[in-house]
């Protein structure tokens, strides 16, 4: 395609993403038009390779964001769970909060804006639609729906059925988007496995090389026991979610802990290891905190040039974080849909809210909980603090619009496995001891454990590589 029709195709893409192209986004099209362009070609079609289909993987432009793109954000964010909210059969006669009638039975669906325990310990939010108008709703602290109400966080959208007072509603029920109960659990027709790695963390100075060096040899069906070597050889799929590389001054004093100085050399370190996994299965990449890519949610892919290395591996597949995939599908079989994400938020909900903060358990033992929260809410960083976020006036893509069959993460540092409704809820380990940093902040991983799904049975079994079994 020539100069002139790229250039075309790439200012019709911002035109509709509601860019203003301003003369300086022309010259700097002018200048990058086959980054720009590359940028934009593989949103026209979902890419499939090794049996896997990435369904979603974020494509950004650069671009000044302003007000009212925060605005819009939150706007077409809320039409997004409105749509969600309004399969509920308990919300089908759902009325605006401009519309509300003092003694009249009422169904809406708000955001919550405020919350508050009453002086009689009864629950009041604060909550808003799209009419622009707010109204007070009462969970009174003998109401069914008191526990839910307690654990609500702010900037969630919700359903509320209740009976109206004078710009108030006493509810009698509180409703979340939720994921629907499953009917049936897929499992694929063959015997397949899936692997979960997470935070590799390659270049810091205490990677457990030989540990990772172990879990290689096993993938490679040279180390373990008879029956790790048989389910080595049927491995059909792995996922590094997120913290490919340490990265630089990602936290205070860390250029004490690398080994490297420059970013570039930790993913040639990333390349080299990961090249010792067979060729015919696909390795699934997406970015974390750590990576080489901006920290706002969502994270595009790594970049190309800090991460050549790892692009020019066959078996590859780069995706942003969040993505979704299909995975493992056939003539007979749709497949598994696969939500990768790595977690920035999981650490803000682990702390507030009531039911996670009061289990007992420290916030990294507690990760399958927020993901377990996160699907009922159905976004993965519903209050506005919890993730830093890129705002997108088009679509909100941290929503949780489809149902995963499995819900992949890492960041904790420590596997955690969980099944809500059918939803495989898996989070990878690390490979790195407990640095200075994590210490100070009370953080115990567990380093060197590998999940291993089995797609045929959606059993998932742990593979500690600390220590050789032989």
């Amino acid at each position: 395609m020539n100069e002139t029709l790229k250039k075309k195709k790439i200012i019709e893409s911002l035109m509709d993403k509601n860019t203003l192209v301003t003369k300086q986004i022309l010259d700097d099209v002018e200048k990058n038009i086959d980054k720009y362009y590359e940028e934009i070609t593989p949103a026209s079609a979902p890419s499939q390779k090794h049996n896997v289909e990435v369904v979603f993987s974020y494509q950004d432009f650069n671009k000044k964001r302003v007000v009212q793109d925060f605005v819009g954000h939150m706007t077409v964010r809320f039409k997004q769970m409105e749509a969600l909210l309004r399969s509920r059969q308990e919300l089908q006669q759902l009325t605006s909060i401009s519309r509300v009638t003092p003694g009249s039975s009422v169904s809406i669906i708000g955001l919550i804006m405020d919350k508050y325990i009453t002086k009689n310990e009864h629950i009041s939010l604060v909550m808003e639609d799209r009419s622009g108008k707010s109204i007070k709703v009462i969970i009174t602290k003998n109401s069914a729906n008191y526990t839910l109400a307690k654990d609500l966080s702010l900037d969630q959208v919700i359903g509320i059925v209740g009976r109206a007072g004078d710009n108030v509603i006493f509810a009698s029920a509180v409703l979340l988007p939720d994921i629907p109960m499953q009917q049936q659990v897929k499992q694929s027709p063959d015997e397949t496995y899936a692997v979960v790695l997470s935070d590799t963390e390659m270049g810091a100075k205490e990677f457990m090389h030989d540990e990772f060096q172990r879990f290689l040899a096993w993938i490679q069906g040279k180390w373990g026991s008879e029956e790790q070597r048989r389910i080595a050889s049927k491995v059909g799929y792995v996922f590094l979610v997120g913290d490919v590389v340490a990265g630089i001054g990602i936290y205070p004093g860390q250029e004490s802990e690398v080994a490297y100085s420059s970013v570039k050399q930790m993913y040639d370190e990333a390349a080299l290891a990961l090249a010792s996994i067979p060729s015919h299965i696909p390795i699934i990449i997406c970015a974390g905190n750590h990576d080489s890519v901006r920290l706002s949610e969502p994270q595009p892919c790594l970049d190309k040039e800090h991460a050549a290395a790892l692009y020019n591996l066959p078996n590859v597949i780069m995706v942003s974080n969040p993505s979704w995939l299909n995975i493992h599908a056939s003539e007979e079989f749709s497949g598994f849909s696969i939500l990768l994400y790595h977690g920035m938020s999981y650490p803000y909900y682990a702390d507030t809210v009531n039911s996670i903060r009061q289990s007992g358990r420290q916030a990294s033992d507690k990760t399958e909980l927020v993901m377990e929260y996160l699907l009922k809410c159905r976004h993965l960083a519903p209050a506005h603090t919890s993730a830093m976020y890129i705002p997108d006036p088009q679509r909100d893509e941290l929503v949780i619009e489809r149902i995963p069959d499995y819900f992949l993460s890492g960041h904790i540092h420590k596997s955690r496995v969980k099944t809500y409704r059918g939803v495989n809820m898996v989070v990878g380990s690390c490979w790195q001891p407990s640095t200075q940093f994590q210490q100070k902040m009370g953080h115990v991983p567990d380093p060197c454990v590998v999940p291993v799904l089995g797609l045929h049975d959606r059993k998932v079994t742990l593979f500690d590589f600390k220590h050789d079994q032989q």
